[in-house]
């Protein structure tokens, strides 16, 4: 399910000047389609959250991957640009049920903490794959080679995750006296719980936004870098395209890599998270500012490795953590984390962008990156001993 996810997403980038041609548009028009997947898929975070809540997440899941599929069939039998544009705005719908719904689907089904990295790491690792692999098949494929690559992934995941698509309920595990209702009855108790927590309940939970904030050097913060450091690299130190492109693709390298490692981490020795994810931090700060010097190409490149590990431990964590903080809103809570740092994303993204126009040639951005990366030490985890978060009993007396 990750892989067909990240693999659907990235798939027409590898491809967009040949795209352009195809469709008869400009190249910033081929962007366009990956920014509509990219806001549908964040207004969707809360709707799919209470879908998670109230249909389970094999339901949620399996119908995310047949949207996707719909997705990626529409535009490889049409070469209107309009189409596609339709097209790509579904694939925004199905990608957050099969995302956050496979999320839950680990989780319900006891998945450890690594299984979630792993989960993680594959995403990332699929659209790198995509970026390369993709340009390869246009000499057989042409236009529908990004396509027709994300819809064979797709039916190969639904055929993998066909054993779990049978309804069931059961207990979410490490979740007393909570039903989790996957089997998607109506009128089922797991329903009813959710439905009473509001949208205002969830987005004043402090714990939450507290996860939130943290997942922000994830979702929101090595993005920024990502978008914008091979145009740093080329403006600001004079680097050729193909370099400062392979210094670019350290950063997904760097969080493949990491996220089974971090998974290990929030699993195995937990005592170790808070100062993980200070650790987090530091690298986080120190990978923008040795990006942002813009000196010897080495430089960079360990600025980018930094910030590819610098978002691995806080991810793993806050998807570990965010269930147990409200149990009877499972997914709802998975919005929340989730949905806050992408919005972040849509508007921080293009502010970067806006600081080429300013002396240092984007400098000042990484430097405004970096800044914000520092805020992370604000929201380290409490100490285990002082958790109570997750103890219905604590919250109600609190």
């Amino acid at each position: 399910m990750s892989f067909a996810v990240g693999w659907s997403y990235s798939n027409i980038s590898a491809v967009a000047p040949k795209l352009a041609t195809d469709y008869g548009v400009s190249v910033g028009a081929i962007g366009f389609l990956t920014t509509v997947v990219l806001l549908v898929y964040t207004l969707l975070q809360l709707p799919v959250g209470r879908a998670l809540d109230r249909l389970g997440a094999r339901r949620v899941g399996a119908a995310g991957l047949v949207v996707i599929g719909l997705a990626n069939l529409l535009p490889a039998v049409s070469t209107s640009y309009w189409v596609v544009l339709g097209a790509r705005a579904l694939l925004g719908v199905g990608a957050p049920l099969a995302y956050l719904g496979g999320l839950d689907l680990i989780r319900r089904l006891g998945g450890s903490a690594q299984l979630l990295g792993a989960f993680g790491a594959v995403n990332g690792g699929s659209m790198g794959l995509a970026l390369l692999i993709v340009p390869q098949l246009d000499p057989w494929l042409g236009f529908r080679g990004p396509y027709v690559s994300s819809e064979l992934f797709v039916v190969v995941a639904l055929v993998a995750m066909a054993p779990w698509w049978a309804p069931r309920s059961e207990a979410a595990p490490g979740v007393s006296g909570v039903t989790v209702a996957d089997s998607g009855s109506p009128g089922g108790k797991a329903r009813a719980a959710s439905s009473r927590v509001s949208t205002r309940e969830l987005l004043r939970d402090r714990e939450l936004l507290r996860l939130a904030v943290m997942n922000c050097s994830s979702a929101a913060l090595s993005p920024m870098v990502s978008s914008w450091v091979v145009t740093l690299l080329v403006k600001a130190g004079g680097t050729s395209n193909a370099r400062a492109g392979v210094i670019g693709s350290i950063t997904l390298l760097g969080l493949v890599a990491s996220r089974p490692v971090s998974g290990w981490l929030v699993q195995r020795r937990p005592e170790l998270v808070r100062k993980g994810i200070f650790v987090s931090a530091a690298m986080g700060v120190g990978g923008c500012a040795a990006l942002a010097v813009v000196g010897p190409l080495w430089l960079s490149a360990i600025g980018s490795l930094l910030v590819g590990v610098a978002s691995a431990v806080p991810w793993t964590y806050v998807f570990t953590r965010a269930p147990h903080v409200r149990p009877e809103a499972t997914g709802s809570a998975f919005a929340v984390v989730s949905g806050i740092p992408l919005t972040a994303a849509i508007v921080g993204v293009p502010l970067i962008g806006l600081t080429f126009a300013l002396p240092g040639n984007g400098r000042i951005g990484f430097v405004v990156v970096a800044a914000l990366w520092a805020v992370l030490l604000f929201v380290l985890p409490k100490r285990p001993e002082a958790d109570t978060s997750a103890d219905p009993a604590a919250r109600a007396a609190a």
